[in-house]
């Protein structure tokens, strides 16, 4: 079963994603929406995403992002 998520879902969920990463990671919220895209990137499924998981997963993002990759 597919689930579409319309556009007004996804940005819920960004916008919580983004505030969690934002929090974790003492960052801008311009930073953190680009470590929710490089998580994308990596495939995290946010909608199964345990707590610990989305925590390792952001910082792995963020150090991928500031090493330029």
């Amino acid at each position: 079963v597919v689930r579409e998520i319309t556009p007004q879902i996804r940005r819920e969920n960004m916008n919580i994603n983004t505030k969690q990463i934002m929090s974790l990671l003492n960052i801008s919220q311009k930073n953190a929406e680009c470590v929710q895209d490089e998580m994308a990137i990596n495939g995290v499924d946010f909608s199964e995403c345990t707590q610990a998981k989305f925590a390792k997963e952001a910082k792995m993002a963020w150090e991928e992002i500031q090493r330029g990759e």
